[in-house]
């Protein structure tokens, strides 16, 4: 909403015995993307559909269908911000 950060999904492809992996990741809107900077605050084996929605300055929504036992990483906060999650059907 400030327009000052940005949440990026992206998939990496882990290599060819293991799993595509899931990540998210907030930083500098004004930065070139690098998934080495900022916060990957949410990372899931596969390629699941999520969507992460601003609520406010510092709240970001994240929806979701993953299994619990897929999800690696979920923090709740990035610096000032915090992350909402929400499991869809």
């Amino acid at each position: 909403p400030d327009e000052n950060n940005v949440v990026t999904i992206f998939i990496k492809d882990c290599g060819a015995t293991a799993d595509y992996a899931t990540w998210l990741n907030v930083q500098p809107r004004y930065k070139e993307f690098n998934s080495n900077i900022g916060c990957n605050f949410f990372i899931l084996t596969g390629n699941k559909r999520i969507h992460a929605e601003w609520i406010s300055e510092d709240v970001i929504q994240i929806s979701h269908s993953a299994d619990e036992n897929k999800i690696y990483v979920a923090e709740k906060k990035c610096g000032p911000i915090s992350i909402k999650y929400m499991e869809n059907d």
